[in-house]
């Protein structure tokens, strides 16, 4: 299942990726459902899971924190992206791509 959340997530963000990396397109993104931190596949899988693996729920909360960060900084890259404000993309860019490897650590990290 971990195998299968990674994926998830490192999907969702190289589609992402794409977008933003691509000044041309970058201001055509829009917030969407998916967008969501409980819309996308990772967030519904952790909407679930908390009502189904309590024993876990220390490790849950980590990533679910960690996961609602990610999509904040999103949304904030999106708006610069919409506002062709590149150069806080280009600043924020660091931050994502370690929000996302952090979510990958915490995800490896989980017992299931």
């Amino acid at each position: 299942m971990k195998q299968k959340l990674i994926k998830w997530h490192l999907n969702w963000k190289n589609l992402i990726d794409l977008i933003i990396k691509d000044e041309a397109n970058c201001h055509s993104i829009s917030s969407t459902p998916a967008l969501n931190s409980s819309h996308c596949d990772l967030g519904s899988w952790l909407i679930y899971s908390a009502n189904n693996h309590e024993e876990q729920s220390g490790s849950l909360d980590k990533l679910k924190e960690c996961h609602e960060n990610f999509h904040q900084l999103l949304e904030s890259i999106i708006d610069d992206c919409q506002n062709s404000q590149y150069d806080q993309v280009k600043m924020k860019f660091p931050e994502f791509e370690k929000l996302s490897r952090e979510l990958v650590e915490l995800i490896e990290k989980l017992d299931i």
